[in-house]
């Protein structure tokens, strides 16, 4: 039998120990690989949510049911939204047209069929015309108005029985306007009367002359 060479077998030993250190080495090297989070470049943002899509969805359908327009804002100009209802519970274009027409002013925009009927009709124009604002906050306010101007209009008929077949017509109209930033409010109040055979004449006659005093008036002003 042949003796071996204590020199060969320490060198195989020493082989075989170097070969288990490199390949314990490499095995540990790829398991630390495979357990570090993989980036393979920026994160993708979060999916959005289905509830957040249909809540968004739910509140634009809101908005659209009051509101006509979201007016984008201008540079340097003051918002305002001028909304008068008569006693029937509509909104009056004329009056709104005298109103816009007398506070217009250079850095102004006056927007005068900013509402849907249903503010009216839903209670939201008397909750506002109250000084809820959170009908404010509700309509998103703040992203289109810098002020909002309501106008509540109340008729009285009466007959002189010295004028036989003549009617009067007493107009009140009360105005307030609101600040949407800090809720402020100021108002004001017109009262004309009008004479005719029928109401709508007596009437007529009266907005006329309420349209009139809004022309000529001097304390009406949108500084808050």
């Amino acid at each position: 039998m042949n003796k071996l060479d204590p020199k060969r077998v320490a060198t195989f030993i020493g082989v075989c120990t170097a070969l288990a250190l490199l390949i314990g080495g490499w095995w540990e090297l790829s398991v630390r690989r495979q357990q570090q989070p993989q980036f393979a470049g920026p994160q993708a943002p979060a999916p959005i949510r289905q509830g957040e899509v249909d809540t968004a969805a739910a509140h634009a359908t809101y908005l659209a049911r009051y509101v006509n327009s979201t007016s984008s804002r201008q540079p340097g100009m003051k918002m305002v939204a001028v909304a008068v209802v008569s006693e029937n519970g509509a909104f009056n274009f004329a009056l709104n047209a005298a109103i816009a027409s007398h506070l217009k002013t250079a850095s102004s925009s006056m927007l005068t069929s900013f509402f849907r009927p249903a503010f009216v009709t839903g209670g939201l124009f008397a909750s506002a015309f109250a000084g809820s604002n959170g009908i404010f906050d509700k309509l998103d306010l703040s992203k289109s108005l810098d002020v909002l101007l309501l106008g509540r209009e109340q008729v009285q008929y009466s007959s002189d029985p010295s004028l036989e077949n003549v009617m009067t017509a007493n107009i009140q109209l009360e105005i307030t306007a609101f600040s949407i930033a800090d809720g402020q409010s100021q108002s004001w109040t017109f009262v004309a009367n009008g004479a005719g055979f029928k109401h709508p004449e007596a009437r007529q006659m009266a907005e006329e002359r309420l349209i009139k005093q809004i022309a000529n008036d001097t304390k009406m002003s949108l500084g808050f």
